[in-house]
């Protein structure tokens, strides 16, 4: 290899690895003090601690929160994942609508409908101009139609 790619490779091997030992070595970093009342106490605005001065005490990070008082009356809802029609759609949010088409030539019908839903409406109505003419049709009358009732 010619020298001058050796000694790029070199610097960038030799400051990766003396920046990953010195984060290392680093001892962790405190938290500063919530206000800057112990330095004004001393005339000091800047915030800096002097010598002599004392931190208030906080508490360290590993407490635990003090206990939730449930409510009878309040339900705890679960968060759930998000569903794989969330993920489809943000990767294709991130697709011109040529590219989109293209990936959900192949999709049934049923899983392309909630994506479609999710996508904005400029970006839905470009994808079903470049589908097939037939499949649109289906597709914009099961995007117009309303949801179904959730069951109680």
């Amino acid at each position: 290899m010619k020298p001058p790619i050796m000694i790029a490779i070199a610097l960038v091997v030799g400051l990766g690895g003396g920046t990953f030992l010195g984060m290392k070595q680093a001892p962790p970093p405190t938290k500063a003090a919530a206000d800057s009342a112990t330095a004004k106490e001393h005339g000091d605005s800047s915030g800096a601690v002097h010598e002599g001065a004392t931190m208030p005490s906080t508490p360290p990070d590993s407490a635990e929160p003090p206990p939730v008082k449930e409510d009878p009356q309040t339900v705890a809802v679960p968060v759930a994942p998000p569903s794989s029609t969330e993920r489809i759609a943000t990767v294709l949010t991130k697709l011109p609508p040529a590219d989109i088409a293209l990936l959900v030539e192949h999709m049934s019908d049923d899983d392309l409908v909630p994506v479609l839903k999710k996508l904005e409406m400029p970006t839905t109505a470009a994808v079903l101009a470049l589908l097939p003419a037939a499949r649109a049709k289906v597709l914009s009358k099961r995007l117009l139609a309303p949801a179904p009732a959730a069951k109680p």
